[in-house]
């Protein structure tokens, strides 16, 4: 850590924030034709979570950093690290060392719940990002010595296309100088997300719709009620324009009757966020697989994913990561590609939160093939 400095005090923003429910599943995944073996191995399956970061324009050199507790386990906790603990920042500038001082502090008035759900709190400051292009984050108020109690330097600049990035614990560091520092990640922007002019695809899985709507709402504006194109499989609807610079914030399936097929997903710009939120991306998550999974009392399981590709292609030798933060899976488990069984053991772990899954040659696997945990 830099010497000398103030240190500023992050007042907390949210009381805790909720855990998200989440269960084994059944998931029809299906691999688009164009992604390769580098794509595709970054990509995360999970419950009404949309893989992949929405980054936001940054409109002025002032911008809102947010810090997320979410993942604060016993190797963080150990160090004096809490979910519910004061949080502080070492601000600095990386041409001029004596840039470090920061005087405002955030006071939020906006429950930001609805954006994001995690077992941890989320904590925020202004940061004026021409003065300060490093941030540190500690636990303790003054200057410590002790690497465990802060993390690694962010460089700011990498996430400038971020509005509010939001930041949470990643790992630490094992060995070297800096052992015991802990790592960070950014899971995205807190910033309103707009996808106007998107095609939003939806695949009833049960054949039992041939007429569905969509309903898209936003802050302040008028409902929009729009009949999904079902010309074709999958059928399709077209998220509206937004309206004076305000975008529609969320989605809702309805059937010929009125009746929800669907929650009501929220657009987010965070990996992480609730059960209810769509980081939506083209070609990656923009498709709807309504009744993935039906259990004997009618209920259905529905999940959003790439839409079906138009050409079939070999998956064999594709690599498949699955992280535990959002696809709860482990040994013992079975994951099957079409009809063959893998049964999930040691020797598919990458790391405490990740599995990984090669495609064998004898699946014959393609991109239509359906992928599933039992």
């Amino acid at each position: 850590m830099k010497n000398g400095g103030d240190m500023v005090k992050i007042k907390r923003a949210i009381s805790t924030l909720r855990e998200p429910k989440m269960k084994k599943m059944l998931i029809a995944m299906v691999l688009v034709l164009c992604i390769i073996v580098g794509l595709i191995s970054n990509m995360n399956f999970s419950k009404r979570y949309a893989g992949g970061m929405t980054a936001s324009a940054a409109a002025s050199s002032v911008k809102t950093i947010y810090f997320d507790t979410n993942g604060v386990a016993s190797w963080i906790t150990a160090d004096g690290w809490s979910r519910s603990g004061d949080i502080y920042v070492y601000l600095w500038s990386s041409s001029d060392s004596s840039v470090t001082a920061v005087t405002k502090l955030m006071d939020v008035s906006i429950n930001k719940n609805t954006l994001i759900e995690s077992d941890g709190m989320l904590y925020e400051i202004e940061v004026d990002t021409s003065k300060y292009d490093r941030i540190i984050f500690t636990n303790l108020e003054g200057w410590g010595t002790s690497n465990a109690t802060q993390t690694v330097d962010v460089s700011l600049s990498t996430y400038s296309a971020y509005a509010n990035p939001v930041f949470v614990f990643d790992s630490y560091i094992s060995s070297g100088a800096d052992q015991g520092k802990k790592t960070v990640k950014c899971v995205g922007s807190l910033d309103p997300v707009s996808i106007a002019g998107e095609t939003m695809y939806f695949y009833d899985m049960t054949g039992g719709h041939n007429a569905v709507s969509a309903v898209f709402e936003g802050e302040g504006l008028q409902q929009q009620i729009l009949a999904l194109n079902t010309a074709s499989v999958p059928y399709s609807v077209i998220v509206p324009a937004d309206v004076d610079g305000i975008p529609y914030q969320s989605v809702t399936f309805l059937d010929a009757n009125g009746n929800a097929l669907s929650e009501t997903y929220k657009f987010s710009g965070i990996v992480s966020g609730g059960e209810e939120e769509l980081n939506f991306l083209a070609g990656t998550t923009d498709t709807f697989y309504y009744g993935v999974t039906e259990y004997a009392d009618g209920t259905k399981e529905s999940y959003w994913g790439a839409k079906r590709p138009t050409t079939v292609s070999s998956i064999i030798g594709y690599e498949l990561y699955f992280d535990k933060m959002f696809f709860p899976v482990g040994s013992g488990d079975v994951f099957k590609i079409g009809d063959t069984e893998i049964l999930l053991t040691d020797t598919y772990v990458v790391n405490s939160d990740t599995y990984k899954v090669t495609i064998p040659s004898e699946t014959a696997a393609t991109t239509n093939t359906v992928l599933s945990f039992q």
